[in-house]
């Protein structure tokens, strides 16, 4: 009977998408998970995480600390980050946190880091492929690459790439990307991922940029398969974070007193992170408040294997 009513309710979740989103989505489901609180032990476990200075990425870091995780986050800005990092120790006093300087949208600034971060750890166990940005109007950055693609999905793939021997050590690791529904919108356009043809739209770009993390999940599972390395996507739903509240004012103003707290927001990203019976074939999936979800919900917007080998050839391509 409880599961019937649970599937009427998770049914209705779906189909009225902006309260399934929104914070009373999250309270509900939640009444029905195993166990609400997540207390699994993370000792010994390293995590990196980036985009930790703020919003899901920062409750991420604070949620992995507070299990006893050895957490490592990456950011832009030092004050910031320095917050980040007092606040996680006034929450948990023996937390193991730190962070690293790292612009994203520069591939030279991920080699510089990862060279380092690879001959300081033997291994990695947890991923947290966060960090994300929304820009109006179009960016170059100084490598010559779009900054919504060189941020959102070329950032992606170089970490997994460069990481590859501390992951693959670990027997165990697991990588975690997060997306948003902006994925459901639009279909990935491969001969123009960086919007180097026709009008530059900020909101299309985002679109794009979280459907391409989808397509390289599903790429970088098919080949960490037994490897002992499993690629999964998570879905945090409509979040009160800064990011939202500068790339959708309007949106932001709105929804204001419906949205999830970042926490909530992070809660599926902890729990993928620390559940301790995760097996190796629970990979390319994605998740959105612990249960696992469509990876396409709009027509014609699944990309075919075809033109993911060309996203994984152009990203390739640019690997330094």
């Amino acid at each position: 009977m409880i599961k019937i009513f649970k599937d009427i309710l998770e049914e209705s979740l779906e189909t009225f998408f902006f309260i399934g989103y929104n914070r009373p989505g999250y309270l509900v489901r939640r009444n029905f998970w195993e166990f609400p609180e997540i207390n699994f032990s993370m000792k010994g476990k390293i995590c990196l995480v980036t985009g930790g200075n703020s919003g899901i990425g920062k409750a991420s870091v604070q949620g992995l600390a507070g299990l006893g995780a050895d957490v490592i986050f990456l950011c832009r800005d030092k004050e910031k980050a320095e917050e980040t990092i007092r606040e996680t120790q006034l929450i948990h006093p023996s937390a193991s946190v730190q962070y690293e300087e790292v612009d994203l949208s520069l591939r030279s600034s991920i080699k510089k880091f990862t060279d380092v971060f690879i001959k300081k750890y033997s291994h990695l166990d947890v991923l947290v492929n966060n960090a994300g940005v929304f820009l109006e109007d179009k960016k170059i950055s100084p490598e010559g690459l779009e900054t919504t693609f060189a941020t959102n999905t070329l950032a992606y793939h170089l970490l997994s790439r460069y990481l590859e021997p501390l992951l693959r050590g670990n027997g165990n690791a697991r990588i975690i990307n997060v997306t948003s529904g902006g994925m459901y919108l639009t279909r990935l356009d491969v001969n123009n991922l960086q919007f180097l043809n026709g009008n530059y739209s900020g909101l299309k770009a985002y679109a794009q940029s979280k459907r391409a993390e989808v397509d390289l999940s599903l790429l970088w599972s098919k080949y960490y398969a037994k490897k002992g390395v499993t690629v999964n996507m998570v879905h945090p739903g409509w979040v009160d974070t800064p990011s939202l509240s500068q790339a959708l004012p309007y949106f932001y103003t709105f929804m204001k007193p419906f949205l999830r707290t970042p926490k909530e927001g992070a809660d599926t990203i902890i729990w993928m992170a620390s559940k301790p019976d995760w097996v190796p074939w629970d990979t390319s999936k994605l998740y959105f408040d612990r249960e696992e979800r469509k990876l396409n919900i709009l027509p014609n917007t699944n990309t075919p294997n075809g033109e993911k080998q060309i996203l994984w050839d152009y990203l390739e391509a640019l690997v330094i």
